[in-house]
């Protein structure tokens, strides 16, 4: 579908909602060149304050503090799963707060003749952050405070668009969708008059840096025995001996991977392991009191003046200890692994948590670039293909090894042939690249590449997160770090799992957004 991104608002209007609180502007594409009118669209929510009952921004309109002219604009994506999204509705909390919301759609894995495909989700929702800017003056809010948002998959792509803010190697994708901004000069460059870098990115338990996701997986449960899994994409749940043999040697890579980062806190500390294992160093020692820190802020939040404890579980069940020993003696083996010291409590020892909680497997090994491209695989490859294995260092990680993995049970299921065979292909290290915030933020921070991140960033993960590594989220928050944000506001939430989880003692989404917007 074509249409004329300078007509669009002559045809759409606002409406205004039922209890007369926000007005609510639908089914805006964001494109020229509609190839999904499902995804690549929009909705617009915004206090009924802000604009007047012609449809004009009202600009002294007022909500909550914030104006027409200032208030923050939350940019929300459902790209959970990594799957494409169509927009969500309104948050009437965000509305109440003062926020504009813009509920935006993109293409993503799995969509008929692969117009889904790396880096579709990117490009769409850039595509989206330039018409907002192309229609800055019909649409309220601060478009210099556009704050991105998502969960999981959503997560990753709100991450994404955090740190490639006016990159360069989306320009050629933009172009061709006939995004705002974006021409072609004579001599075949691509150059742009509009940016579509943002303010902040809040990304809830991110599967970020995808290519790298199942050895990081690996490295937290390197010596959990437990072989059980339980979650998405598991045809069958217990681990063969290939797959343990297989996630042996993931966790051994992701040590080396790790140190090759470069990693660094803000106050200049580096961050690495000292073994193969992952089990000592600084960022082994960062981890534990990264766990401890949500701990002790949970115990803080929920302990009452009589010492009972108190809180709403992850599946909303009111839970009640008499007091803070009772509460930690539900752990297994608490006491070889978990240390009181002048008040506060101190993690010890990874696997005693990961045992003690009871954090599930929630993934198969593989279980991102699965053998059988039953996950994220078809994100990336040709529109053609079904999928494509992307994770290019477990890929030369199996080419290594291929004579060792021959002879042992369970080998036979897999198509390791056909992993190897992609660890190699040019086109998918481009298409992880791009969408890889975590490999972006890092070379734009050694000026391997031009682009301008978001400002402030804030990232979440519950400690019963089944489904991706904690260490996934920290490495992004780091990088962030070096690439020079003015905040990063990083955290785990106790007992919390796999969902945009806050609190807890660790703050709100609404209140960080009230802290760098004001």
């Amino acid at each position: 579908m074509e249409i004329n991104l300078n007509t669009l608002f002559e045809s759409n209007r606002w409406q205004l909602s039922e209890d007369g609180s926000y007005y609510a502007l639908k089914n805006v594409f964001f494109v020229s060149h509609v190839l999904s009118e499902e995804h690549q669209r929009m909705d617009l929510y915004v206090p009924a304050a802000y604009l007047d009952e012609a449809g004009q921004v009202n600009p002294s309109g007022e909500c909550n503090g914030f104006t027409a002219l200032s208030a923050p604009v939350i940019f929300f994506n459902q790209c959970g799963g990594w799957f494409s999204s169509t927009p969500a509705e309104v948050e009437p909390d965000w509305i109440k707060a003062g926020f504009v919301q813009v509920s935006v759609g993109a293409r993503s894995r799995g969509l008929p003749g692969g117009i889904g495909k790396s880096p579709a989700a990117a490009v769409d929702q850039k595509a989206a952050v330039r018409l907002l800017r192309l229609y800055d003056q019909m649409i309220p809010g601060d478009k210099e405070k556009i704050i991105s948002v998502g969960t999981s998959g959503g997560g990753q792509m709100s991450s994404i668009l955090g740190a490639s803010g006016n990159m360069e190697a989306y320009y050629p994708y933009l172009y061709a969708l006939g995004a705002a901004g974006v021409e072609k000069t004579d001599d075949g460059r691509f150059v742009s008059t509009i940016r579509d870098d943002i303010f902040a990115s809040q990304c809830y338990c991110p599967i970020a840096d995808i290519e790298n996701a199942d050895m990081a997986y690996a490295w937290q449960r390197y010596d959990d025995p437990n072989t059980h899994c339980i979650g998405f994409n598991v045809t069958e749940p217990d681990l063969t001996p290939f797959q343990i043999a297989l996630h042996k040697d993931f966790a051994r890579r992701y040590t080396a991977y790790l140190n090759s980062l470069g990693l660094r806190t803000q106050d200049g500390k580096v961050l690495s392991f000292e073994d193969e294992s992952g089990r000592s160093g600084s960022y082994y020692d960062s981890t534990l009191k990264n766990i401890s820190n949500a701990l002790n802020a949970f115990l803080r939040e929920h302990t009452n003046e009589d010492g009972s404890i108190s809180f709403l579980s992850f599946d909303e069940e009111e839970m009640t200890y008499p007091n803070v020993g009772e509460y930690l003696a539900t752990f297994e083996d608490a006491e070889n692994w978990l240390k009181k010291e002048n008040g506060a409590y101190r993690v010890t020892d990874l696997l005693g948590f990961v045992r003690g909680t009871r954090l599930v497997r929630g993934k198969s090994v593989p279980g991102f670039d699965t053998f059988h491209h039953t996950a994220e695989n078809n994100a990336f490859g040709t529109p053609e293909e079904i999928g494509a294995h992307f994770a290019s260092s477990v890929g030369k990680g199996m080419k290594e090894t291929l004579a060792r993995y021959k002879p042992i049970d369970g080998v036979e299921k897999c198509d390791i042939e056909a992993y190897i065979a992609d660890a190699d292909r040019e086109d998918l290290k481009e298409q992880t690249y791009l969408y890889n915030a975590t490999a972006i933020l890092l070379d734009a921070a050694r000026g391997k590449v031009k682009a301008d991140p978001a400002r402030h960033w804030r990232t979440r993960n519950g400690t019963a997160d089944e489904h991706t590594a904690f260490s996934v989220a920290y490495n992004l928050a780091l990088a962030a770090g070096m690439a020079g944000a003015e905040s990063v506001d990083y955290a785990l939430v106790w007992a919390m799992g796999h969902a945009d989880v806050d609190g807890h003692g660790t703050g709100s989404f609404v209140d960080w957004v009230r802290r760098i917007a004001e």
